[in-house]
């Protein structure tokens, strides 16, 4: 049996059966988790960690960044002090940004080399300010929190026992920054699951199978597992990547709206390309788990 940490009080989310148009499939719910989703299971180790430390969280994303939003708000609740540096412009989405502004301090940058630099900035001040900063990446993806999400792997696996039920041999979840495949594809191995962990990229072409690898070697080094994860074992594929981030291919906005008639809620920049892949790649016969890592945080 895996050892995984305690990561925190997150309940387990539902694991459900839906209707596809193509048949059906299994659906981690961990949208019902909280705001965040999945990100919720990151932030219950990076937080706490944080406040216990006394640190101040700084955090980066694009203007919709779930994560950035979330992370704010769950700071707020839990009493860490939370900043955001996010790619974008105010007039992209005005209403977004008046909303990030109302929950933390937030800089905003027109480009990545502004977001560089404002954030070396920002290190430099705390430094001269001897203050304390805890940096989380895009995504909260660091190897604490991609070994939090392997946690979620046991999880499941017991739930699909007291269903009596096989566990799927395909599993299929999106790809932001990398580390929520990479903590499913970290637990899977560490628990010695013959499955197939299929990433869907839906917000940047630089995370592959060589990112998703190394994140779920780092998180099976910090569970003390000395088994590794091969690059070519992180199937990452960019067929629903459409125009880039936030710019989804037509796939996927279909799919959006035939599960939103039957009753189901997506993420038009995550989840919704995730289930198109899948929808597109499920053959009769076969057994497929589809994580849905949550939908956009919006206003309270």
């Amino acid at each position: 049996m895996a050892r995984f940490p305690e990561v925190g009080t997150v309940a387990a989310s539902p694991l459900e059966r839906w209707d596809v148009p193509s048949g059906s499939v299994w659906v981690k719910r961990d949208d019902l988790l909280g705001e965040g989703g999945t990100k919720l299971r990151k932030l219950l180790v990076e937080l706490p960690l944080a406040r216990a430390c006394r640190e101040r969280v700084v955090t980066f994303g694009y203007l919709d960044s779930n994560h950035a939003l979330a992370t704010a708000r769950w700071g707020e609740k839990w009493g860490v002090p939370v900043e955001l540096q996010l790619l974008g412009r105010p007039s992209d989405d005005p209403a977004r940004a008046a909303l990030v502004r109302s929950v933390a301090p937030t800089s905003f940058h027109a480009g990545v080399l502004g977001l560089g630099l404002g954030t070396l900035w920002r290190m430099v001040k705390a430094r001269l300010r001897r203050e304390r900063l805890l940096v989380l990446p895009p995504g909260g993806t660091t190897p604490r929190s991609t070994a939090a999400v392997a946690a979620a792997v046991a999880e499941v696996v017991d739930q699909f026992g007291a269903f009596g039920e096989e566990i799927p041999d395909h599993w299929a979840v999106a790809v932001g920054s990398g580390g929520t495949m990479a903590g499913l594809l970290a637990g899977a191995r560490a628990m010695n699951l013959g499955v197939q962990i299929h990433g869907v990229a839906a917000s940047s072409r630089w995370v592959g199978p060589w990112r998703v690898a190394r994140l779920a070697n780092q998180a099976l080094r910090l569970l003390g597992y000395e088994i590794r994860v091969q690059a070519a074992e992180a199937d990452v594929t960019w067929h629903q990547f459409g125009g880039g981030h936030g710019r989804p291919a037509a796939e996927s906005q279909h799919m959006l709206r035939e599960m939103a008639e039957r009753g189901h809620e997506l993420d038009p920049l995550f989840t919704a390309r995730a289930l198109a892949w899948l929808e597109s790649e499920v053959r009769p016969g076969e057994n497929w788990l589809f994580w849905h890592t949550g939908i956009g945080a919006g206003a309270r």
